[in-house]
């Protein structure tokens, strides 16, 4: 006999066993892993100057679309009461009804199209150069917080380094195989890789603090960068 609620459960258990599958195979943190393209891109998508140049683009362009339309036709209307009067009845009558357009002289519109179209290329040519000054300080806060993550890295590897020196030069004196001043040394050593830990991570977090502001992400993010690559050989002075 077919048991229904055995097999209803049954396909509940699939169903959850799938879902999970389908979470577990999602990051757990859904984390962009940033590029110095997508740094750029992220910078000229946010950065108010770029927004501004490209209004003041799009504003000079509606502005050469009309350079060459004529001036708007006027309409006058007059009305008085005389007709009012005359019946005895009051009111305002329209009496008179003028149209005018006004003509441009020969060749206005032509310079006006030539004006419209200078100030256009004017208008996207500080479009083109805030660009560049975007694309400039986007890279330069990448890369420099590229090179902290790298310097702190460092730091934390020469520090777990030195700590180890450190317990193994204090095994050694108590066995008698290193003496006391060398054993300070060590120490000092340690010293000095905690120090340069503590400055590898305030130089962290203040070009963090930039990368974050330039990029318009929240605060508190810890962004993941993509790892410096090994600088590979020089090509020779006619390759480049």
């Amino acid at each position: 006999m077919f048991n229904i609620a055995f097999f209803s459960t049954r396909c509940s258990a699939l169903v959850a066993a799938l879902w999970l599958l389908h979470l577990s195979a999602v990051p757990a943190t859904g984390q962009e892993i940033w590029t110095l393209e997508s740094s750029v891109r992220r910078v000229l998508e946010v950065a108010p100057e770029a927004r501004a140049a490209d209004a003041g683009v799009r504003a000079r362009d509606g502005a050469l679309k009309q350079a060459g339309a004529w001036p708007n036709p006027e309409i006058a209307l007059r009305a008085d009461d005389k007709l009012g009067k005359n019946e005895g009845i009051g009111g305002h009558d329209l009496t008179q009804l003028v149209f005018s357009q006004p003509l441009p002289f020969s060749g206005r519109l032509r310079g006006q199209r030539n004006l419209a179209a200078a100030n256009l290329r004017s208008s996207q040519a500080d479009r083109d150069a805030q660009r560049l000054v975007l694309e400039f300080q986007a890279a330069s806060a990448f890369h420099s917080l590229q090179l902290g993550t790298a310097a702190l890295h460092l730091a934390e590897q020469r520090l777990q380094l030195a700590d180890s020196l450190q317990y193994v030069s204090l095994r050694r004196e108590r066995a008698g195989d290193l003496s006391r001043l060398e054993r300070l040394r060590i120490g000092i050593i340690r010293e000095s890789a905690q120090q340069a830990l503590d400055k590898a991570e305030g130089e962290f977090n203040e070009l963090l603090s930039q990368f974050l502001v330039r990029l318009g992400l929240p605060g508190g993010t810890v962004p993941k960068l993509v790892l410096l690559e090994p600088f590979g050989s020089v090509p020779d002075l006619a390759v480049l």
